[in-house]
C-alpha cells in the first residue's frame, strides 16, 4: 500500500444519469430517500440557491489508521503525521447532492473514508432504484 492509496482526492463526483424512460426522481423524493437512508445519523438540508442537498454528519473526520503505527505499515513520515494529526480532511463531514435536469451529482470534498463510503452508496442506490446509470470516479 502506498501513500496515494490512503489520501483523499480534493473532490469526488459520483454521477448518476437518467433518460426519458427513467426520469430523475423529484426533489421531494430525493429528500425523503436521503433522510430515510441516514436516519438520525445525519441532517439533510436543501439549499435552493445552490440547487443541492447537504447531508451533514456529526463529529470530526477520522482515518482508520489514526491510532495505528502507520510507519510500521510502510507509510512515509509525512503521510503518517497527516493521519495521526487528522489533517487530511476538512473540519466537518458532509456530502453534497446536486440536482441537474437529467443527472444527480453526489459529491464529496476532502472527506474521510466513512463519508466517501456513504456517498458511494447514495449514488449506487439512486441508480439502482430509479434505473439510472452510475459513473464513478472512486
Amino acid at each position: 500500500m502506498n501513500d496515494e492509496e490512503l489520501t483523499t482526492p480534493m473532490g469526488l463526483d459520483r454521477i448518476v444519469r437518467f433518460n426519458r424512460q427513467h426520469l430523475r426522481p423529484k426533489r421531494k423524493t430525493i429528500r425523503v430517500f436521503l433522510e430515510d437512508l441516514v436516519g438520525d445519523g445525519a441532517e439533510v438540508t436543501w439549499k435552493q440557491d445552490q440547487r443541492r442537498f447537504y447531508v451533514d454528519f456529526p463529529g470530526a473526520p477520522s482515518h482508520p489508521l489514526r491510532r495505528c503505527d502507520a510507519r510500521a505499515l510502510g507509510l512515509t513520515e509525512s503521510m503518517a503525521k497527516c493521519i495521526e494529526t487528522n489533517t487530511l480532511y476538512h473540519d466537518k463531514r458532509w456530502i453534497e447532492v446536486w440536482l441537474g435536469r437529467d443527472v444527480i451529482y453526489v459529491m464529496t470534498r476532502f472527506q474521510d473514508p466513512f463519508v466517501n463510503a456513504i456517498a458511494k452508496e447514495i449514488a449506487t442506490l439512486l441508480a439502482h432504484y430509479w434505473q439510472g446509470k452510475y459513473d464513478s470516479e472512486d
